[in-house]
């Protein structure tokens, strides 16, 4: 009965992982269907609620984020943790993975988006600042070296995932940006607000091609 507070699926299609209040990471099958999805394991490991789960790009891997302050690489294979990210000293929000499954990315209650060194030793490689209060969702564009984030400072933000630099802002939203989705083919990037707003940007330009009231409250996925 606890919330659901993150998903993702597989680069297959074949996986959905989720993780929520309850603390607890599931992995489901949906190769039948996600109307026929079978539970195929589970992860009790974080202390706190999961507010973010990725994929690695082999499939095999899945990055988590919590609210018990850690991030973790987790080989799928053996339900073990295999790197921890250091250095977080606050609740995290939202991670990603690079496709190369080399390069990971996680943002949180401290404002910063953090790029890490998933392929060997976890450490640090940059932290980089912009937003003005808690980032709270991280995805990574399918088809470009991007990563954009939505944050309680009302913004979207884009960012080169090379090297954690600034490309652009997207605004209009008049509370705490909360979900973020981007189009298969990579054109068009949504944000949904406490407020129940939805904004539809390009990614190119950052300009707003659609903009309307989804809900009455927030929108969350």
């Amino acid at each position: 009965d606890d919330a659901v507070l993150a998903l993702a699926v597989s680069p297959d299609g074949k996986r959905l992982a989720s993780g929520g209040c309850d603390r607890v990471v599931r992995v489901w099958d949906i190769n039948g269907g996600i109307l026929d999805a079978k539970l195929d394991q589970t992860i009790e490991n974080h202390a706190d609620w999961v507010f973010g789960v990725a994929f690695a790009g082999d499939g095999k891997h899945l990055v988590t984020c919590s609210r018990d302050k850690t991030a973790k690489v987790w080989d799928l294979s053996t339900k073990e943790s295999v790197m921890t990210f250091p250095d977080h000293q606050n609740p995290v929000f939202g991670v990603a993975v690079k496709a190369d499954g080399k390069v990971g990315y996680s943002g949180g209650d401290d404002k910063q988006l953090r790029m890490w060194n998933a392929g060997a030793d976890g450490k640090q490689i940059r932290a980089v600042g912009g937003h003005g209060d808690a980032i709270l969702k991280l995805v990574q564009h399918p088809k470009m070296p991007l990563l954009v984030t939505a944050s309680a400072d009302k913004t979207v933000r884009i960012w080169n995932a090379d090297n954690g630099s600034a490309v652009r802002t997207l605004g209009g939203l008049t509370d705490q940006a909360f979900a973020i989705a981007i189009s298969g083919d990579g054109a068009l990037v949504a944000a949904g607000s406490y407020a129940g707003e939805v904004n539809v940007w390009k990614v190119a330009d950052g300009t707003v091609v659609k903009a309307f009231n989804a809900s009455p409250g927030y929108v969350k996925k």
